[in-house]
């Protein structure tokens, strides 16, 4: 034993110190500063290295975590999958997100055909939104389903009037109109097309024809990109669109001076109301002649002149494509026409963007 070591070791037993102890509280240091050392070399000196190893070890942990999150989620739509067979769900899983095309999911699910109606006559004091809330359908999906009666702008309607009810989905019930597509209808109800394709049960190439209806679950007719003073498109029909008008022409246009549009064509034709709704006037002016105005509801009027012979009278509930002149000369008139006007809360708007005409 040195005499480093002895002089240690008397001076333990003088002071009763555990030598065993003591050695093993030394060694303990001595690995302690082995690490340290260790690590702070590798931290400065290999520290490309380390940091490497730092983004390999965070890379599989994220690709763990992520391939776990993903075989739960695909487990969970499979039970989603079994559940969902009852008749108040109309659509299951999007296949969309597992990589399949509009053709293989229809393939796939085959269960979506189906809406159920009841009708139901209006009673004295109900209103759109208490029917509604009977139903426990959205307002809006009531509505659309009856535009014919219903006024787009607003929730009165006429006792005994009779309204088609969907039962078990909420969504738009859309007419197609002549010369359009079904992307044409997804853009109008502000909708996608594999809603549109599944519910309906479309086949490729989508054939549409005119005066076809298709129903848009949870669609609209409001689409905020042309929704104008409070004025949705699609509501409107066509005033001119009986068939007996078909050849008509575009004579005037909306301008400063000409709050509305003419429609032309020779020697007349029956032009229908474009909208539910009442009407607040049926007679003559002098400028205008014999004309009809309508209120729709919600700040809306449509005014229809130059008749030459009138069908409804004042206070009368019309519905969409009644018909309610017949398309004359009268008034400050240079030709058969009609000049048809559009206004919200007292101010013409251009109704090129509402109206198909």
């Amino acid at each position: 034993m040195a005499i480093n070591d002895f002089r240690k070791h008397e001076y333990y037993i003088r002071n009763n110190i555990d030598l065993d102890k003591s050695v093993r509280t030394r060694f303990a240091f001595s690995v302690y500063d082995r690490v340290k050392r260790s690590f702070l070399r590798k931290l400065f000196w290999g520290r490309s290295y380390t940091y490497k190893n730092i983004v390999h070890i965070l890379i599989f942990g994220i690709t763990l975590v992520t391939a776990l999150f993903g075989i739960f989620d695909r487990l969970s739509v499979q039970s989603f999958s079994k559940l969902a067979s009852n008749r108040d769900i109309f659509s299951t899983v999007d296949l969309l997100f597992q990589g399949n095309n509009i053709s293989t999911v229809i393939a796939t699910v085959k269960e979506f055909s189906f809406i159920e109606t009841i009708n139901h006559t209006v009673q004295p004091g109900e209103d759109l939104i208490s029917i509604a809330q009977k139903y426990n359908r959205r307002v809006e999906t009531i509505r659309w389903m009856n535009r014919n009666v219903v006024s787009p702008f607003s929730n009165q309607i006429d006792v005994s009037s009779v309204i088609r009810i969907p039962t078990n989905v909420d969504g738009v019930m859309y007419t197609v109109k002549q010369g359009q597509n079904i992307y044409d209808i997804i853009r109008d109800t502000n909708s996608n097309e594999f809603d549109v394709v599944e519910f309906n049960n479309l086949k490729p190439p989508y054939i549409l024809e005119p005066g076809q209806e298709i129903f848009i679950p949870d669609g609209t007719l409001y689409n905020p990109e042309v929704n104008v003073a409070g004025i949705p498109k699609g509501v409107f029909s066509n005033p001119a669109g009986h068939p007996d008008c078909q050849g008509y022409t575009i004579s005037r246009g909306f301008l400063s001076y000409h709050n509305g549009v003419d429609l032309a064509r020779w020697p007349g034709c029956p032009i229908r109301a474009v909208a539910a709704g009442t009407v607040i006037y049926a007679g003559w002016t002098p400028a205008m002649g014999y004309n009809v105005q309508i209120d729709h509801g919600g700040g809306i009027v449509t005014h229809y002149y130059h008749a030459s012979e009138v069908y409804v009278t004042k206070g009368q509930r019309v519905q969409q494509d009644d018909v309610i002149i017949f398309m004359g000369t009268t008034g400050n008139s240079t030709g058969v026409h009609l000049h048809f006007s559009l206004f919200k809360d007292g101010r013409a708007i251009d109704p090129r963007e509402f109206v198909p005409y």
